[in-house]
């Protein structure tokens, strides 16, 4: 895997998918939920999902597009070693970037510097 391609980056099998989902401790907030689990790499692995409740194929990829960019700029919020799956809500679909990242940011527990 490359460094900086992205694909180091990614959780891509469906039987990762499904052991954070299984194992893994989630938090949510608004419309988004993150999973978490430990993966004993040096390197974090993001996964995005977007539910079909969310609308049609167009409305799941631009929801899937705003989760993928929100953490591509955000790569501090992620600690190395564990696997992410980000998941998108049914609300998730209406919600424009600064609401995205405001909520994944929340669902980490990343402190916003406002408190």
């Amino acid at each position: 895997m490359k460094e900086g391609s992205g694909t180091a980056r990614r959780t891509i099998r469906k039987r990762d998918f499904e052991r954070i989902f299984k194992q893994g401790r989630s938090s949510s907030s608004g419309c988004i939920v993150v999973y978490k689990l430990r993966n004993h790499l040096p390197v974090y692995r993001l996964g995005f999902a977007v539910s079909r409740k969310v609308g049609k194929a167009v409305k799941r990829n631009r929801v899937r597009r705003l989760l993928r960019e929100v953490c591509r700029l955000n790569p501090g919020w992620f600690i190395q070693g564990y696997d992410y799956v980000v998941l998108g809500r049914v609300s998730a679909g209406e919600e424009k970037y600064q609401t995205i990242q405001k909520v994944i940011r929340q669902a980490l527990k990343i402190p916003t510097g406002e408190d």
